[in-house]
């Protein structure tokens, strides 16, 4: 058991180190112009993107409050955002058995002698 240990420990420490990077080491210098060289192309606009809340642009506060009632008050949306969060976690759980685990088992045994006969 003590010779695959210290192979283990060998074998990380020989991953750890090839990871180093060496004293001398320098970043390269790349150049990279400020602005992108080609022209756009026939049907796209280098404007922002517009936001999501594309209603806002009627000006209209009975839209907005019914916009954000719905939002408010949608149960289908919330409820599959929590079904997205649980089968996030349900994966986070199933991943977990690809981690290393660590295990201690403790017992004790005591015996009278007397209750042995022979």
């Amino acid at each position: 058991m003590t010779r695959i240990a210290s192979f283990a420990t060998l074998l990380l420490f020989l991953l750890l180190t090839g990871c180093t990077v060496g004293p001398n080491y320098k970043r390269p210098q790349v150049s990279v112009p400020q602005q992108w060289t080609v022209a756009p192309a026939r049907g796209t606009s280098t404007n922002p993107p517009e936001t999501d809340a594309w209603w806002l642009s009627f000006q209209d506060p009975e839209l907005n409050s019914l916009i954000t009632r719905a939002v408010d008050r949608n149960l289908d949306l919330k409820l599959a955002l929590e079904r997205v969060q649980e089968a996030r976690a349900a994966r986070g759980i199933a991943r977990s058995g690809f981690f290393p685990t660590l295990d201690a088992d403790v017992s004790a045994t005591r015996l009278r002698g007397d209750s042995i006969k022979g």
